[in-house]
C-alpha cells in the first residue's frame, strides 16, 4: 500500500456518543475511513490487527467486484458473438428467399440479396470491432515462406477430409430447412451467370473473411486467448462446426467434418497470429471445392474454341 496512512485512537472524551474509544484509519488513495469502538486500553498491536483485517476485507471485496464485472462483460460479449452467428447464418438466406417468393423473382435475385446481406453484416462486424478497439487483428504481417507450407497443408487436409466426406456420404443429411422455399424460387427463375459468379464469390471471398474475422480474430482474442489447454482452439473449432448445422447438415458426420475444419484454421491462427493468412487458407480451402468444375470449364472452352 502506498500513500499516506494514519491510524489513531480517539478517546471517549473526543466523542461523547462513543463509549471507550474510536479507531480511525485513512489511506492516501481514497481516504477510506474505518470506525470501530475500542477500549481506551487496547494496545497498538491489536489496533494493527484490526487495520490489516480491514485492508484484507476491503481488497477481497474489490477483487470480487472486479471479477463479477469482468465475468458479466464476458457473458455479454459471448451473447453478442452468438447473436452475430445466428443473424449472419439465418437472416440473409431467409430474407432473400421471402423477398424472391413475394416478388415472384428467381435465383439471381435471391443470390444478390444473400450477398448484400452478408456483406452488410460483415461491415457491421468490422464497425463493432472498431468500437471494441480490436482492429489490430487485421495487422499486416511480413510475408515469409511459411505461407507456402500452410497452403500446402491446407491442400493435404482438404484431400483427407474430402475422402472422409465421400466415405460417409450416405450418413450425411444435406437437407436444408428452406428446401421448400428454394423449390419455389427456382420455379420462378433458374440460376444464370450472375448466380454462378456469386456462388463462387460467397464461399471463396466473403465467407472466409467474415468467418475468420468472427471465429478466429474476435473469439480467440476475447475468450481464453493463448489458453494453456488450447481452449481457444477447441471452442473456436467447435462453434465453427455447430454454426454450419443451423440451416442444414444436421448430423454427427457433418458436425465432425466442419469442426475439424474449424480446428485446422484455429491452429493456423494460433501458430501464426496472422488473420490474413488464416483468411487466405480458408479461401484456398473453399476454392479447391470449385477447382475441378473451373478446370473442366476452362479445358472445354479452350478445346472447343481453338481445336474444333
Amino acid at each position: 500500500m502506498t500513500g499516506t496512512e494514519t491510524f489513531t485512537v480517539l478517546s471517549s472524551e473526543d466523542l461523547d456518543q462513543v463509549s471507550g474509544g474510536l479507531a480511525v484509519w485513512e489511506d492516501g488513495y481514497g481516504r477510506w475511513l474505518y470506525y470501530r469502538e475500542f477500549s481506551p486500553y487496547m494496545g497498538q498491536e491489536a489496533l494493527n490487527s484490526y487495520r490489516d483485517a480491514w485492508k484484507y476485507g476491503f481488497r477481497a471485496g474489490e477483487s470480487f467486484k472486479k471479477s463479477t464485472m469482468r465475468n458479466t462483460k464476458k457473458l455479454r460479449q459471448f451473447g453478442i458473438f452468438l447473436l452475430i452467428i445466428l443473424l449472419s447464418t439465418y437472416l440473409p438466406q431467409t430474407i432473400g428467399l421471402y423477398v424472391a417468393i413475394i416478388l415472384g423473382l428467381g435465383a439471381d435475385v435471391y443470390s444478390l440479396i444473400l450477398t448484400i446481406g452478408l456483406v452488410g453484416i460483415c461491415l457491421l462486424l468490422i464497425w463493432w470491432l472498431k468500437k471494441q478497439k480490436m482492429l489490430f487483428i487485421f495487422e499486416k504481417k511480413s510475408w515469409n515462406w511459411s505461407t507456402i507450407f500452410y497452403l500446402f497443408a491446407c491442400y493435404v487436409f482438404h484431400q483427407i477430409l474430402g475422402n472422409f466426406w465421400v466415405r460417409y456420404a450416405h450418413l450425411i443429411n444435406a437437407r436444408n430447412i428452406h428446401d421448400e422455399y428454394f423449390t419455389v424460387v427456382l420455379s420462378n427463375g433458374q440460376p444464370t451467370f450472375l448466380s454462378t459468379i456469386l456462388s463462387f464469390v460467397l464461399p471463396v471471398i466473403i465467407g472466409p473473411v467474415f468467418e475468420e474475422t468472427l471465429d478466429r480474430g474476435y473469439f480467440m482474442n476475447t475468450f481464453f486467448p493463448k489458453s494453456k489447454y488450447y481452449l481457444d482452439v477447441i471452442l473456436s473449432g467447435l462453434i465453427f462446426g455447430l454454426s454450419h448445422l443451423i440451416l442444414s447438415h444436421r448430423d454427427p458426420i457433418s458436425l465432425l467434418y466442419y469442426s475439424l475444419i474449424g480446428f485446422f484454421f484455429a491452429l493456423v491462427y494460433r501458430s501464426t497470429d496472422n488473420l490474413r493468412l488464416t483468411i487466405l487458407c480458408h479461401s484456398f480451402f473453399n476454392f479447391l471445392n470449385h477447382a475441378k468444375p473451373i478446370w473442366i470449364f476452362v479445358y472445354n472452352y479452350i478445346y472447343y474454341r481453338f481445336f474444333r
